[in-house]
């Protein structure tokens, strides 16, 4: 289980003090799949890094298990968008990276947990090419891979497949989901795609922006939502753009 409470974070902006979250707090489960959902500037990928420990709030605190987090937690994982790969490094030397960092394992075991996740994600027959030899998907699957060696309960993604062309984002969208379903672990998404927050996750959190509040949490029956042309697909789709369009209301009124 992992506690948000109360979670307050500002930035400086032009000799200003910006307020990005505001008291914000919430609760992500045992194998549960949640999806962060807002307009850009709502604190969505400041929420996820305090959740990961890889920043610290102003006030409000974050639990896993009972335990403060203050740092990144050996039972988490963190997926960036745009890969943070080394590109001196091999795909497989990429893969074992995270697993030399936390003294995981002897080398053996390292590189043949390393080659069971590359496998996992169709990449068995490029762990010895570079990183600038991979296309985006690639070199995502790459860093999926990397983060799943660790073998984290909880996984922290942040638009992790912003970047890449609707037919690839497809592609791992289903392959992550059959690794979620597969191993015992929480996933935490971030995502401006309305359909992909409803194809993946359990729930989704829709954020208010200026500050970065929770507006809504839509519960999501993964049974209605296999088919992403179903008239009860877009039935999710049309409650989240009602949510988006009082949203957006707010942040007019804000800049107004």
């Amino acid at each position: 289980m992992l506690e948000v409470t109360n979670i307050t974070k500002s930035f400086d902006k032009d000799g200003a003090r910006q307020v990005v979250l505001s008291d914000l707090s919430l609760e992500i489960g045992a194998r549960e799949f949640v999806c962060l959902l807002g307009p850009s500037g709502c604190g969505k990928s400041t929420l996820l890094r305090i959740m990961a420990g890889l920043d610290q709030a102003e006030a409000g605190t974050v639990h896993l298990d009972d335990r403060l987090v203050k740092e990144p937690q050996p039972k988490c994982a963190f997926v960036f968008q745009d890969y943070a790969l080394f590109p001196w490094k091999t795909v497989l030397e990429n893969a074992v990276y995270g697993m030399d960092v936390q003294g995981m394992y002897d080398k053996t075991t390292r590189v043949e947990k390393a080659r069971e996740y590359l496998k996992l994600m169709h990449l068995e027959n490029y762990e010895n090419s570079y990183i600038h030899e991979l296309s985006g998907g690639m070199r995502q699957r790459t860093a999926i891979a990397r983060s799943l060696a660790l073998e984290p309960e909880i996984l922290f993604m942040d638009e992790p497949f912003g970047a890449l062309d609707n037919f690839t984002r497809m592609e791992l969208q289903e392959l992550l989901l059959d690794i979620y379903r597969k191993n015992k672990l929480s996933v935490v998404f971030v995502t401006h795609d309305i359909s992909e927050a409803i194809y993946l996750g359990d729930r989704v959190v829709v954020m208010n922006a200026h500050p970065g509040t929770i507006h809504s949490i839509l519960e999501i029956n993964r049974g209605l939502v296999a088919d992403r042309t179903s008239e009860d697909f877009h039935l999710y789709e049309d409650r989240i753009m009602q949510a988006f369009q009082l949203v957006r209301k707010q942040e007019i009124e804000y800049y107004i």
